[in-house]
């Protein structure tokens, strides 16, 4: 279940490997494949275990923060997974703990770390 978002590298990487993409979504610091330079096109790869609800005092323009909507839900086990329709258009699946639900329609902002953020060409 994974999803991609694509977008546009605004920044090189750095000595740590990590740079900066501009996506529909938001701006994400991430990992760049070899080869992706500033104006190039990248996939971000966003997988549901990575993804978690960003903390309170978080804000929709901070980097690595993705806002949206809850618009399904699944009970796994001792955890719900939950689909989320970022602004911008992708849709993403992440999983919370039960007792925390959401309810269909809430709104979300979900943060994702920058060690688990990759950038693929393409």
């Amino acid at each position: 279940d994974l999803a991609f978002i694509d977008g546009q590298v605004a920044q090189a990487a750095g000595p740590d490997g990590l740079g900066l993409v501009e996506t529909p979504c938001g701006v994400l610091r991430c990992a760049l494949a070899d080869g992706a330079a500033p104006g190039g096109k990248v996939a971000i790869l966003l997988r549901p275990e990575d993804l978690t609800l960003a903390e309170p005092g978080t804000a929709p323009g901070d980097v690595n923060v993705l806002a949206g909507k809850i618009v399904a839900s699944s009970f796994v086990g001792e955890a719900i997974e939950y689909q989320a329709a970022l602004d911008g258009g992708a849709v993403v699946r992440f999983k919370q703990h039960a007792a925390r639900p959401l309810h269909l329609g809430a709104v979300v902002r979900l943060q994702i770390p920058h060690a688990q953020c990759r950038a693929l060409i393409g």
